[in-house]
């Protein structure tokens, strides 16, 4: 969660750095299968605040990287999140 403004629309992503990665992919679906998935962050960073999100649904993420030939990964397992509008001062 971060740390001001905790409405549901931002978060925190964190992931494991692979070796030899050049770059990193966020993905972000509203379907488990990924239909209609937007790369959401090009250029991520483990523990970046990500904006965009819509509180109080089921989103689905993945990260893929490129390497130094540019060559995409294989997506990394999916990963299920419901953020929240945790936001008082309203």
């Amino acid at each position: 969660a971060p740390e001001h403004w905790y409405d549901g629309t931002r978060m925190h992503v964190s992931f494991k750095d692979v070796p030899g990665a050049k770059a990193y992919q966020l993905w972000v679906s509203a379907h488990e299968d990924g239909r209609g998935a937007v790369n959401l962050v090009p250029g991520i960073k483990s523990g970046d605040l990500v904006y965009g999100m819509r509180p109080g649904i089921k989103l689905y993420y993945w990260i893929t990287y490129t390497d130094a030939q540019d060559k995409m990964s294989k997506p990394s397992p999916v990963h299920m999140e419901i953020t929240a509008d945790n936001f008082k001062e309203k």
